[in-house]
Order: structure tokens, then sequence, then C-alpha cells
């Protein structure tokens, strides 16, 4: 189901010949890609060089909120500079999480388990994809 989805993609957003060369599934993955990341910090953006391509991290971190004694571990797909970036923008969605719970003042710590770069270029997002799952 997954090289189909990918192909109905691929034929709707692109205009010229493709190959598909690889599909993955990644269960539980919160994907964060250019579309939905908002700037980090204006500080991280002066850093930040525009000649460098955007690459695809998949990160494991665990995540200790202080209220709780576990950490819990997430997995993540995230579109980025590097890891560094990747990490801010992982913060920054767990920190807006929080606050539209209306839990504003929420502290909580990250630690990468793993880093790795993903061989990609796109993702199907979950709204693509869901219409074939749901059908």
């Amino acid at each position: 189901m997954a090289i189909e989805i990918a192909k109905d993609y691929m034929e709707l957003n692109f205009a010229s010949p493709f190959r598909l060369l690889q599909a993955k599934e990644y269960h539980n993955c919160i994907i964060l890609t250019a579309k939905n990341l908002k700037k980090v910090d204006k500080t991280e953006e002066k850093k930040e060089d525009d000649t460098k391509p955007c690459r695809f991290y998949k990160i494991e971190i665990n995540v200790k909120y202080d209220e709780e004694d576990i950490p819990w571990l997430y997995t993540f797909i995230v579109q980025a500079i590097d890891v560094d970036i990747a990490m801010l923008t992982i913060n920054d969605y767990i920190r807006s999480l929080s606050e539209k719970e209306g839990k504003e003042s929420i502290k909580f710590k990250t630690t990468i388990e793993s880093a790795a770069l993903i061989p990609c270029t796109h993702i199907v997002g979950n709204e693509f994809s869901s219409v074939y799952i749901n059908s």
C-alpha cells in the first residue's frame, strides 16, 4: 500500500518523470517538515546558512516532564539543516503542544537517544495517506 500512496502523491505533485527507489512506513513517528514549522528563533536564523539544504533526520528522544518520574520516548522525523536545529524545532513543538493544552508553564527536558540522517527527499503527510487507509 505504501508504494501505491507514494506513486499517487508523486503523480499529483510533480510534473516531471520520477523513479521510486524506496518507500518506508514509519509508524508512531511525529513528522515535522518545513511546511508546518514556524521560525525557531531570530538568533538561530542568523546562524543558518541558506545554501545548506534541509535534510530529514530520524531522532529518538527522551522527554522528562517535571511532574513525572519516568521519561517518555518519542520518535520524530524532522526536516532541518542539522540536528541542532532539529532539536530546537522539537522543543518548540513540545512547548506549543503544552500551550494548546493550557499548560503554559510546563517544564521538560529532552535528551537525544539516537539521531540518523534519512536518505529521503520528500515525505507523504498523514493527511494524504489517511484517505487510502480509511477507504
